[in-house]
């Protein structure tokens, strides 16, 4: 169906945290049907790492939080989109304790 949620393009903001190290790129269109996995892959494959956590800010809360993989990406920008794209997705090399990641 043209026009619904489904076929929105989704901007998603990237931001490296810690020692990961900045990517070239850090903002880029992908259709809201896309997987949260599909980032995960992408960063992974970026930054040749098997595994990186990676938080998702809501508009909601001043806490990130770290979408299940299968999570839609439609889905992740209605609860953090204030702008006009998925809000900042940080990632890092290491897991940082919860309280280290809020007001960033």
């Amino acid at each position: 169906m043209a026009g619904s949620d489904d076929d929105q393009k989704v901007v998603v903001c990237l931001r490296s945290l810690g020692s990961a190290p900045m990517l070239r790129r850090n903002k880029f269109k992908i259709s809201g049907r896309e997987k949260f996995s599909k980032i995960i892959e992408f960063l992974c494959g970026q930054l040749h790492k098997d595994t990186l956590f990676v938080y998702v800010h809501s508009a909601f809360s001043t806490n990130p939080f770290s979408p299940k993989p299968d999570e839609l990406l439609i889905d992740l920008y209605n609860i953090s989109g204030r702008d006009k794209f998925l809000r900042v997705i940080e990632f890092l090399r290491r897991q940082l304790h919860q309280d280290t990641l809020v007001g960033i």
